[in-house]
């Protein structure tokens, strides 16, 4: 999985990361990328992150916490390309509901993150259904109308 000595090794070097990608096919777990973190030095880690302009994130994986974690931390996003999961079950409605509900708390951290942001000048968007698309289309809006410069969905 992941090695605890490269993070740190990176870290000590890059405390001014400006683009961060995970792409469709990379396999993430956001609670072993924050428990191995969190033993780094989590003050740290939010250094990194501060300076971040650019952010691509199309990985199939749920991203719910660290869409939360950046929205506390970047502020300077310019450039952001989301994909939020949604997979049409057919068959049993629990599984319909849950999906359906956890895509929505993806496209809710998605507004966050949105709203956060100080100078968004590109979004693209993969992927979501309606209710999670209109969440995300309010919170630009309300918040990055002026800035916005490039809407792809």
């Amino acid at each position: 999985m992941y090695n605890l000595q490269e993070y740190q090794y990176y870290l000590n070097r890059i405390l001014s990361l400006k683009s961060l990608t995970f792409k469709k096919n990379y396999h993430f777990e956001f609670y072993e990328f924050k428990n191995e973190f969190n033993e780094l030095n989590f003050p740290k880690i939010n250094q990194c992150f501060t300076n971040l302009t650019e952010l691509v994130f199309t990985t199939d994986e749920r991203k719910n916490e660290i869409f939360s974690l950046l929205s506390q931390t970047c502020h300077n996003i310019q450039k952001m390309i989301i994909r939020v999961k949604y997979q049409v079950f057919v068959g049993c409605g629990i599984a319909i509901d849950r999906s359906k509900n956890n895509t929505l708390e993806e496209a809710k951290q998605v507004a966050s993150l949105i709203r956060s942001q100080h100078n968004l000048i590109y979004f693209e968007l993969f992927v979501t259904h309606q209710e999670g698309m209109s969440e995300i289309l309010k919170s630009l809006k309300e918040t990055q109308h002026n800035s916005l410069k490039t809407f792809d969905f």
